[in-house]
């Protein structure tokens, strides 16, 4: 009995494993696979072989040079697409959307010619978008930069200016010139068309090495690419934008970020200002792009690592033009009148303050026969102007008024000119 079911089992045994052999050893199945295959080609090549010496006109077989390597296309990856996905369609006002930012954005600002969009953030990225109110929805920025000193971007500001009637016109007759000779369809992908580079520029803060950096915006040459097989020139049209770094000014800003920052349209001086550094700083960027504007790269520092590189970071900085007191405890926003005379801040107090700009003449031995600025005069302030904190403080478009809103939800307007400020009068409220 013990030697039949001693062999029952080894001959099940057996058959399992001829069965797991055939059916599931995939090793077998691939070595049968590749036989079959180079059998086929034995075959092939015969066959070939033989058509050969029959028909001396048979077709050669093209050489490994002649063929054509084709590589995969490359896909780039972005982050961005990682957040929720929103489409146009859900909400009626929508117009455009762009992703690019991984991280916080901390700044916005309009191109002078009201096509294109900047944006800057934490992800140490600025971006330049396309036409916002084109309807569209996309990923791809016609231009962008890097931070330098390997900080984050703390906040952005762009130049905008008011045109004459005069620049309007020529503008206008430009335009319909290209109209009526085809040129616009060539450059319809140049936003920076009938603008200086002043126009052209961009103003943004750094938190590596508290610089106050400018940018300036070119549209790239058409590269033309030479065919020596056909004899003809091609030019490639580019719809990319370059940004590239025109000047660099140290700053104080080392225990927090800049908050507040107001360009001069003709670059006579920027103001910036921090959250509870509540100081207003005035620098001349006009005479560092004239230093640093020497064709060179323009070398940036390094975030600081210990307080000694720190130490050194502050013994470097550029010395401002002047520094005064602004708003109290913390500043919100600080803003220029249009015909820049006027400078104001919104501050954690109930107060407002207004100062004046002051311009020096040119002298006759200047070179440079503009007006720069000379100083400010603070004119008045406005003891609890409203009942809680002020945040914003602007102007009217014609530089007469003054508008103020606070945290208890009410705006009022002041009337800020023919007033006799030397003998103590203040703004009058209007409504």
């Amino acid at each position: 009995m013990i030697v039949e079911v001693l062999l029952t089992l080894l001959m099940g045994a057996g058959v399992c494993v001829i069965i797991f052999m055939v059916f599931f050893n995939t090793k077998t199945v691939e070595l049968n696979q590749k036989d079959n295959k180079k059998r086929g080609k034995g075959k092939g090549k015969k066959g070939k072989n033989q058509q050969s010496k029959k028909s001396p006109k048979a077709k050669i077989k093209p050489s490994k040079s002649n063929k054509s390597n084709k590589k995969a296309p490359v896909i780039f990856y972005n982050p961005a697409l990682n957040k929720p996905k929103v489409k146009l369609e859900d909400h009626e006002n929508l117009i455009s959307m762009f992703r690019g930012h991984t991280g916080e954005i901390t700044g916005i600002g309009w191109h002078q010619s009201g096509k294109c969009l900047l944006s800057s953030g934490k992800d140490k990225m600025i971006y330049l978008w396309g036409n916002p109110i084109e309807s569209q929805q996309t990923w791809e920025p016609l231009g962008k930069i890097k931070t330098e000193d390997d900080g984050y971007f703390s906040m952005l500001n762009t130049i905008v200016t008011v045109k004459d009637d005069k620049e309007k016109k020529e503008q206008q007759w430009n335009d319909d010139n290209d109209d009526e000779k085809g040129k616009k369809n060539k450059d319809k992908h140049n936003p920076l068309k009938n603008y200086s580079d002043l126009s052209n520029s961009v103003f943004a803060a750094t938190n590596g090495c508290f610089g106050l950096n400018s940018y300036g915006l070119s549209k790239p040459q058409k590269q033309q690419n030479n065919n020596t097989k056909y004899n003809y020139r091609k030019a490639s049209v580019s719809k990319e934008i370059k940004i590239h770094l025109t000047s660099n000014i140290q700053t104080d800003f080392t225990k927090e970020d800049m908050n507040c920052m107001i360009i001069h349209p003709k670059l006579k001086f920027v103001a910036c200002s921090g959250s509870h550094n509540t100081k207003i700083y005035f620098y001349d960027v006009k005479a560092k792009k004239r230093q640093q504007d020497t064709g060179r790269k323009i070398k940036v520092g390094i975030k600081p690592r210990n307080k000694q590189e720190l130490k050194s970071v502050l013994a470097n900085a550029d010395k401002p033009m002047e520094v005064i007191d602004g708003g109290q405890f913390v500043n919100y926003q600080m803003n220029m009148s249009p015909d820049c005379n006027y400078l104001s801040i919104g501050t954690f107090k109930k107060d407002i303050r207004l100062w004046r700009i002051n311009y020096l003449k040119p002298g006759k031995r200047d070179i440079v026969q503009e007006s720069r600025f000379g100083s400010t005069e603070l004119l008045c302030s406005i003891i609890n102007a409203h009942n809680a904190s002020i945040i914003c403080v602007t102007f009217s478009c014609d530089s007469k008024y003054m508008v103020s809103a606070s945290k208890d939800g009410f705006i009022k307007v002041w009337n800020i000119i023919d007033i006799d400020y030397a003998r103590g009068n203040k703004p009058t409220l209007v409504f």
